[in-house]
């Protein structure tokens, strides 16, 4: 008999966990030990220099590799719907998987590059994650519209709806203040290391504006994938079955 398993919210939920633990460690570890400074510093400054760095990396690989399998259950998710006879997404569910799948990609990348000794390919992997999450999550909801109340025992309410439509307003929003204000921060930076910045450094205003801009959109999207674990509850998933070549 082949193995079922139906608890697969849970791999969002762990996701999110292990990623909040993570950060929270960092965070702690990196003030604690004078890294950073502890006035909102950027979520990369937490773990910028080691011991943090390898918790930093290590928890960032997990939630990457439990995303990837999350986002390609949510895209098979799609495609059971499609199979009903659903024809109102056709084409939707393969962009998401993609902008998602590049999201994890550049999480990856700020994984696994400090910012530190790779600045460049840290920042571009950081850019690439938040641009391609928030296209990601923009088109969810433009799905999640379609199943408002829809017959085909695929349903989304209309709560759920607005509460993705304004997550994604949220997301967006602040996303575009991180790189706003963080430029504008960048070049008034008078001090000697960045991701310790104090306020008698240069355009440390501006720099807030941007920390706390960056760690609003992560609890955004951290909040997002939560509610997918609604629709994730109606589904289960058939173990993968390993058998010997014939010829």
């Amino acid at each position: 008999m082949e193995k079922i398993f139906s608890k697969v919210h849970y791999l969002l939920l762990l996701s999110i966990g292990i990623l909040a633990t993570g950060l929270t460690l960092t965070y702690t570890i990196s003030v604690s030990l004078g890294h950073v400074y502890y006035w909102f510093p950027f979520i990369s400054d937490t773990g910028a220099e080691p011991p943090e760095s390898g918790i930093f990396g290590f928890t960032l690989n997990i939630t990457t590799v439990l995303l990837v399998i999350s986002m390609y259950l949510r895209y098979c998710q799609m495609n059971c719907v499609k199979k009903v006879g659903v024809i109102i997404i056709t084409g939707l569910e393969q962009n998401s998987c993609i902008f998602g799948l590049l999201s994890c990609f550049g999480l990856n990348m700020v994984a696994n590059f400090s910012e530190i000794d790779m600045g460049i390919t840290h920042l571009t992997g950081a850019f690439l994650c938040f641009t391609t999450a928030t296209i990601y999550f923009i088109i969810q909801t433009k799905i999640s519209y379609h199943f408002i109340n829809h017959d085909s025992g695929f349903s989304v309410s209309k709560t759920l709806f607005c509460c993705r439509f304004l997550l994604c307003l949220f997301m967006a929003t602040f996303y575009f203040l991180t790189l706003w204000y963080g430029k504008l921060a960048t070049d008034e930076f008078t001090g000697k290391k960045l991701n310790y910045w104090r306020e008698n450094d240069g355009g440390f205003q501006y720099r807030l504006i941007s920390t706390f801009s960056e760690w609003i959109t992560t609890i955004c999207i951290a909040l997002y994938i939560m509610t997918f674990t609604l629709e994730f509850r109606k589904i289960e998933c058939i173990g993968i079955t390993v058998r010997l070549k014939t010829s």
